[in-house]
């Protein structure tokens, strides 16, 4: 679950709170006199869920990931990417 040793539940709890916090900011966002914005807004999901499952999740490789030097704490003084 990362670096901060939460556990499981506590970490899908908080993964609940925030998917519904962010829901309620759209909803919050969409609602009169802003009638166009869920027009765009359904449009920009559209188009990125059907960019994703024609292709870009085969291209994608994810986030960069650390070495188990850095997550044992060993060179910390370098960057995610080895810079300083």
């Amino acid at each position: 679950m990362g670096p901060f040793r939460m556990p499981q539940s506590m970490f899908k709890t908080l993964a609940v709170f925030s998917v519904l916090g962010v829901l309620v900011l759209i909803w919050i966002g969409v609602q009169p006199p802003n009638g166009k914005a869920l027009v765009v807004t359904l449009a920009a999901t559209v188009l990125l869920l059907g960019g994703w499952s024609l292709g870009v999740r085969r291209i994608f490789r994810g986030p960069p990931v650390m070495s188990v030097a850095s997550q044992r704490g060993e060179g910390e003084s370098c960057g995610q990417y080895g810079h300083p």
